[in-house]
Parts: C-alpha cells; structure tokens; sequence
C-alpha cells in the first residue's frame, strides 16, 4: 500500500492511507499511528443519489477543506466534472480511478 503525507490546518503531518469502497462510492482517509496502527482521521465522501458510473461526491468544507486537492494529487479521483447542492453547501461530483484508490487502500498490502 501507498502511504502520503497530509499536513493539517493545525501543523500536524499525518502519514496517510485511504480506505475505499468503490461500489459504494465511499473513500475514508486513515492515518498511521505508531503505536496503535491504522486510525480513520475522516471521510471524504458524502451520500447523495444520483450518481452514475464511477462517480464520487466529495467533502470538501468544514474540516474537510483542501480533501479534494489532495484526493486529485494523489490520482485517485478526476477533478470536478459538475457540483450539486446539498443543503446549504455544494457537493463537488468527480470520478475515481479504481485502480489508484487499490494502490493507496489500507489493507491491499499491510
């Protein structure tokens, strides 16, 4: 598996994994604790209908800002192709490259 550095807005570096699951259109981000192992630090994704094919809905606000940068970085997602409201805030809808998300998911070769 692939590991990144995330440097958070507080100055912390985090040494990175993703979690995904592609059918379910779901990407969490994990960091490696020394001394307890993978830990989920947040998700990235948020559930909303209708998306098609490989598409991804992205959260990128709150404490999420700067996810989508990093997740496009990494290869694993397209960059926006459309955004959709929800609620109060708009959702940035991109594809994810499956065979990158193997590359960096916890778990593919702990």
């Amino acid at each position: 598996m692939k590991k990144f550095i995330l440097k958070t807005p507080l100055g912390d570096n985090l040494t990175g994994g993703l979690y995904a699951e592609p059918a379910r259109r779901f990407i969490e981000i994990y960091n490696l604790d020394p001394d307890y192992g993978w830990e989920p630090w947040t998700t990235a994704t948020v559930n909303i209908n209708g998306l098609s094919g490989d598409e991804v809905a992205i959260k990128n606000y709150s404490e999420n800002e700067g996810i989508l940068d990093l997740l496009i970085g990494l290869g694993v997602i397209e960059p926006p192709h459309r955004r959709v409201a929800s609620g109060f805030v708009m959702i940035d809808i991109c594809n994810m490259n499956r065979s990158k998300l193997e590359e960096y998911s916890y778990g593919a070769d702990t």
